[in-house]
């Protein structure tokens, strides 16, 4: 049975990220034997990654789909507005985003707050299909910066993801 019901995501640069989440999530003890430790460890993970891209520790449930999606969890699971992060975990949240920015050469000399505006914090449409979801990511005239990103975004899948995630971006 296809579904075809388009998600608006705010967020959706954030797969960009993907190539480090799960050793982000690994150093923050949220996974273990390949998968989270738990419903919360799950939670803590998507308000880290709301936090990555916004820099805030409350949500609107419609901004978490595709966090949600990273973590394993259904879209239609119910989950907190807000979740505390500790100092440390905004920390190594920062230290990820400067690895990024140190890996991806033309956008060494940014500003974690660049990278964010810039490109995480982009628009973009998700579709759940049979076989994946689809993200189509709003493209802006910078986007020619991607082509030198050194890894791998367009398909997103995890170990504990249920369907992959297929990345439309330029």
């Amino acid at each position: 049975m296809e579904k075809n019901n388009l998600i608006d995501a705010n967020n959706a640069g954030i797969v960009i990220l993907y190539p480090y989440l799960p050793r982000l999530f690994s150093m923050l003890s949220l996974i273990e034997n390949g998968d989270f430790k738990d419903k919360n460890a799950r939670i803590k993970a998507i308000f880290i990654l709301h936090y990555a891209v916004w820099e805030r520790e409350e949500a609107d449930e419609l901004e978490l789909a595709i966090n949600k999606l990273f973590v394993g969890m259904e879209i239609s699971d119910p989950i907190p507005q807000k979740v505390e992060l500790s100092t440390q975990e905004k920390e190594t949240v920062s230290s990820m985003l400067n690895g990024v920015l140190q890996n991806w050469r033309k956008l060494q000399h940014s500003s974690i707050m660049a990278l964010r505006e810039t490109f995480l914090r982009r628009n973009g449409k998700l579709e759940e299909k049979e076989d994946a979801f689809y993200l189509t990511v709003e493209e802006k005239a910078y986007d020619i910066l991607m082509d030198s990103i050194p890894w791998n975004f367009r398909m997103v899948k995890m170990p504990w993801m249920k369907k992959p995630v297929i990345v439309k971006w330029r």
